[in-house]
């Protein structure tokens, strides 16, 4: 006595990606693992959404290159999956230098502007060394590259604790310039503030844009400011986060 299309097609899970680290200097690995029988996996690296003209993957593979890595999942009667995303960067430059518009805040200072560029990620425990931190203010890193180098795109590392008043960053921009005076604006990304409370997380902010050859990559972060209406402390200071700027190769 059931009617018929009383349940509707069930939805895949995203796909698991697994890259052994997040920030790479010559290949790295990547597999994609859903625990389902006959399922497709499509994927792209230029960070587009993937769909069925994506390609498909396979089996393991290597990337030489910085990538935003999205995968999804399809099967014969079953709702496509949700997008999977992560970032995995080329360490290719090592800049001369990162200076900050103003000092973090005391209590999360890391070693200032040298703790963007050291190559040493953070962890969800935010009271380590890794990070510097930023309560209810934006903040500029001005990166010199020491020398002019051909760069196509720009990663933030950020983290986000709701429950400690962490937030991703509200936008990112990035500007260039050869001279360290003029700066040209290259590319922006606004970023959607999370709605409900969240487990923590790391995040890469990967930002494209055409080849340029540049000696200065300024980007601005700007913050949140306070926490949103639906948090336990609507209007209180909150915080960004940030470990890592890297600039990447085209």
């Amino acid at each position: 006595g059931i009617t018929p299309g009383i349940f509707g097609k069930a939805s895949l899970k995203p796909p698991l990606i697994t890259i052994e680290k997040d920030i790479f200097t010559d290949s790295i690995a990547v597999e994609f693992n859903l625990n389902i029988k006959d399922v497709d996996m499509f994927y792209t690296l230029d960070g587009t959404p993937p769909d069925s003209t994506a390609t498909r993957y396979s089996d393991v593979f290597y990337i030489s290159k910085s990538a935003n890595i999205q995968v999804v999942a399809r099967k014969a009667g079953w709702e496509t999956s949700e997008i999977a995303q992560k970032v995995a960067v080329r360490a290719a430059y090592v800049p001369q230098s990162a200076k900050l518009d103003h000092p973090p805040h005391d209590r999360y200072a890391g070693e200032g502007g040298a703790s963007l560029i050291d190559f040493e990620k953070g962890t969800t425990d935010f009271t380590v060394g890794a990070w510097i931190g930023y309560e209810g203010e934006h903040f500029t890193a001005t990166l010199d590259m020491g020398t002019a180098v051909d760069i196509a795109n720009v990663t933030v590392s950020t983290l986000e604790n709701t429950g400690a008043y962490i937030f991703f960053p509200q936008e990112i921009a990035v500007s260039v310039s050869t001279n360290g005076t003029d700066f040209q604006a290259l590319a922006r990304q606004e970023i959607p503030t999370t709605r409900e409370p969240e487990p923590p997380r790391l995040k890469n902010f990967m930002l494209r844009f055409d080849p340029q050859s540049v000696r200065y990559v300024r980007v601005a972060i700007k913050s949140n400011l306070q926490n949103p209406a639906w948090h336990s402390a609507p209007g209180a200071k909150c915080w960004v986060f940030v470990d890592e700027i890297l600039v990447g190769e085209p």
